[in-house]
């Protein structure tokens, strides 16, 4: 079976999906047991994660209704669910291959290191097979309480780490004109990312446009002062002037 999590939480066995229950607290137990997979996950755990302060009076009862409607659930053709109960909680036994968060950490860890080496090529190849294997925002139809919020804002941040330092190699490695498309696209869902206006910048200046770059850096400068009342970062403002510098006469 394959469980994951980067996106919508799904469970499939070969190239079909698992029915699982729709239930919301359902749903969110299963993701708290694949979250700590191999781990023991208290019954207290479960509670906090699902109802925190305001738990139900036999709320050890119910959870343990919802671990019988995942083992039903994953106990059909080629399933067997590894959920085992112990005697403080439940323990969801998995391979590392088994779950999508655990390939896009291997494969985002993989690309630090490679990128610390200065490999940047390999560094690109295994950042972008991390970010292929999200298929939409974390747990995006999962309920969060207090344990599962924390995993998936460390998730969403590894996400945007690993497509900066894959546009980061990318751009090491030449590749500015394949990443225009990509950068514009950043800056319009993030007007006031400056970070990504400046990679911009620097990849439309090395494609020969350098008034576009230009026109990049005004609109980035206008939007700051409409909507914070702040200029560009110093970074931002060195860029430009290395940009103006461009075919000038030393």
């Amino acid at each position: 079976m394959d469980f994951k999590l980067l996106g919508p939480l799904r469970v499939e066995c070969g190239d079909a999906e698992v029915r699982m229950p729709k239930a919301p607290k359902v749903r969110q137990l299963l993701a708290l047991l694949l979250f700590y997979h191999n781990q023991i996950v208290s019954t207290d755990q479960i509670v906090d994660e699902l109802w925190g302060e305001e738990s139900p009076r036999q709320a050890a009862l119910t959870v343990r209704t919802y671990v019988c409607h995942i083992r039903k659930a994953m106990d059909g053709p080629g399933g067997g669910h590894g959920l085992r109960t112990v005697s403080s909680g439940y323990q969801l036994s998995l391979s590392s291959d088994q779950l999508d968060v655990s390939r896009f950490s291997a494969f985002y860890h993989s690309g630090r290191a490679h990128y610390e080496a200065g490999e940047h090529e390999k560094a690109s190849e295994s950042f972008r097979r991390a970010l292929e294997v999200f298929r939409g925002r974390v747990l995006a139809d999962v309920e969060t309480g207090a344990i599962l919020r924390p995993f998936k804002a460390r998730l969403e941040e590894e996400r945007t780490a690993a497509q900066a330092l894959r546009i980061q190699t990318d751009l090491a490695l030449g590749r500015y004109l394949q990443l225009i498309g990509e950068l514009r696209s950043l800056t319009i869902s993030q007007p006031l990312n400056e970070w990504a206006h400046a990679r911009l910048m620097e990849a439309l200046t090395h494609s020969g446009r350098r008034s576009d770059a230009l026109n990049v850096y005004r609109t980035l400068r206008r939007t700051l002062d409409q909507e914070l009342g702040i200029a560009p970062a110093p970074e931002l403002q060195r860029l430009l002037q290395r940009i103006l510098a461009i075919g000038q006469p030393t």
